[in-house]
């Protein structure tokens, strides 16, 4: 990190981090109307069926979207973003230690929504966007520049790396490849 921050100026540079790992994830939320003062402990009961881990070990940020009605009933559109705690205080220390201060931490799903955001081009469009990292690929589906839609994949690089050792047929005959080879 020191090293592909050389020639940077980050004296009061505003760093937004990244943050990703095969938990962090991006839901949509719909809850009933209320007083900001209650919403954050609703959202944190919606949650606990919303994300893929422990919501003991979450930390968890949200955007009011809009608002929505269900039956005459006025509920709230919320984006709800959750990462393990774990992983959040990795990517500080990192980052500290480093000597870079974070402003804050987004998941990949909003970063990709604020690039799609300042092309006006794309804005218009549904966008498809697919990270395959090693374990974990992530499906996110934006329409009109807001996410729509956000998943973490259980097939991902090493699954394709893996199944490439098994016997290819080519014009050469079987081929074998090890895993570094794949």
């Amino acid at each position: 990190l020191k090293t592909a921050l050389i020639g940077f100026e980050l004296k009061g540079a505003r760093i937004v981090a990244v943050v990703n790992c095969p938990q962090t994830c991006t839901r949509k939320i719909i809850t009933p109307k209320m007083p900001k003062k209650e919403l954050a402990q609703a959202i944190r009961w919606e949650a606990k069926n919303a994300i893929p881990f422990s919501i003991e070990d979450a930390l968890m940020d949200y955007e009011i979207f809009g608002e929505t009605s269900e039956k005459g009933v006025k509920k709230l559109i919320v984006m709800v973003a959750a990462s393990p705690k774990e992983t959040v205080d990795e990517m500080v220390s990192l980052f500290s230690k480093a000597g870079v201060e974070i402003s804050s931490m987004i998941p990949l799903s909003t970063g990709l929504q604020n690039l799609i955001a300042v092309s006006s081009e794309k804005r218009q469009a549904t966008i498809a966007v697919v990270e395959m990292g090693s374990s974990v690929t992530e499906l996110n589906i934006y329409q009109e520049g807001v996410l729509a839609f956000s998943r973490k994949l259980p097939v991902a690089g090493n699954d394709i790396t893996k199944s490439m050792t098994s016997t290819l047929m080519s014009g050469q005959g079987k081929v074998e490849l090890s895993m570094d080879e794949a």
